[in-house]
């Protein structure tokens, strides 16, 4: 029974070292300046966090609450590159309109077109089936 925590705890280190399945949520937590750009837009948070909760009982607490941290920073610098490419892109379609080129317009409808009409005279049948 003495062997049962050492035996976790080596499992666990298993999965903390470079390459491992938590390597990126743990270096996330305590080195964030470590990872690379590639290495935060590619991490599966969804997958590191299904990792960590199927192990659950295998992982010290105190470990969990590390990871978790990770993930949660992992999760905001994808959400903070997501933002900046959308504000590239933005900018982009912005200063391209402003140069003066011929966008093609686009064809409209009357609303006649696209409306749906209530017939008087079918008032039990339902909007949908007219």
């Amino acid at each position: 029974r003495a062997c049962r925590p050492l035996l976790l705890a080596m499992e666990f280190v298993s999965l903390v070292v470079p390459g491992g399945a938590l390597w990126n949520a743990w270096v996330a937590a305590h080195w964030d300046r470590r990872l690379k750009r590639h290495d935060y837009a590619t991490t599966d948070v969804y997958g590191t966090v299904s990792f960590v909760l199927e192990r659950l009982r295998e992982i010290p607490l105190r470990c969990v609450g590390h990871l978790l941290v990770g993930a949660c920073r992992i999760l905001l610098r994808q959400a903070n590159q997501l933002q900046d490419e959308s504000d590239e892109l933005r900018t982009a379609i912005l200063t391209s309109g402003k140069a003066g080129l011929d966008l093609p317009t686009v064809r409209t409808l009357p609303e006649s077109a696209v409306t749906l009409r209530r017939v008087a005279a079918v008032e039990e049948a339902a909007w949908w089936d007219m």
